[in-house]
């Protein structure tokens, strides 16, 4: 098995195909990308990977998460401890895009860390390049609904429904979603240019990255 400078963790399936695609984009081959089933399973994954570095296979960890709406010292300490445990010697992050120094045995690699500003479906919504009159009547519509039942939903829960009606109903034509395999899915909503890859908001994320690839590619 062929190995690749850096190793880039982020939270889900839905970040992996993102992330993969903007790399793609970017030419990067340096870069590879685990999902981790969830950022609660951080520690786990650390866990997993620690033979790689043992046996010198990536020089960079890097690490994608959601912020949340946490702060960024609240997620600084979660990404901490779960290294502090599966290293076992104290780890203190910088800021994030900055670089650290982490030992396990006799070999040192550079780790980088990274938070999705609230989270993946924010992110999308906010680089939408097709019109979303569906996926906007869902919005208010089902929110009124919900209201006058007296029940709560939470913003993130909203976006996250109508980040799908939006692939869903915006983006397909009634053919496509007539045929079969065709599915509200973020990885034909990315071959067919439902999102702007170009866009403003993501260029914290591309500075990020390219800091990362210029690691793996340094001797």
């Amino acid at each position: 098995m062929s190995y690749k400078a850096v190793k880039l963790m982020v939270e889900g399936i839905g970040d992996e195909t993102f992330l993969k695609k903007i790399i793609s984009l970017k030419g990067v081959n340096c870069i590879e990308v685990k999902e981790m089933e969830g950022q609660g399973n951080l520690g786990m994954n650390f866990q997993s990977l620690r033979g790689d570095f043992v046996d010198r296979r990536h020089k960079v960890l890097a690490i994608l998460i959601d912020s949340d709406n946490k702060s960024e010292k609240e997620r600084k300490e979660f990404i901490q401890n779960a290294l502090e445990n599966t290293f076992n010697h104290p780890v203190k992050l910088g800021a994030q895009n900055s670089a650290i120094e982490v030992q396990v045995e006799s070999y040192t690699f550079q780790l980088f860390y990274f938070l999705m500003p609230g989270n993946l479906d924010k992110m999308l919504h906010s680089i939408r390049a097709k019109k979303a009159p569906h996926a906007e009547c869902f919005k208010t519509s089902w929110l009124q609904c919900v209201e006058k039942s007296g029940k709560e939903i939470s913003e993130t829960e909203i976006i996250k429904n109508a980040t799908y009606i939006y692939q869903c109903w915006d983006c397909l034509t009634q053919e496509e979603r007539k045929k079969t395999g065709i599915k509200a899915s973020l990885q034909y909503a990315l071959e067919n240019n439902a999102y702007n890859l170009e866009h403003d908001n993501l260029k914290p994320l591309k500075q990020f990255l390219q800091k990362i690839s210029i690691a793996g590619d340094t001797e």
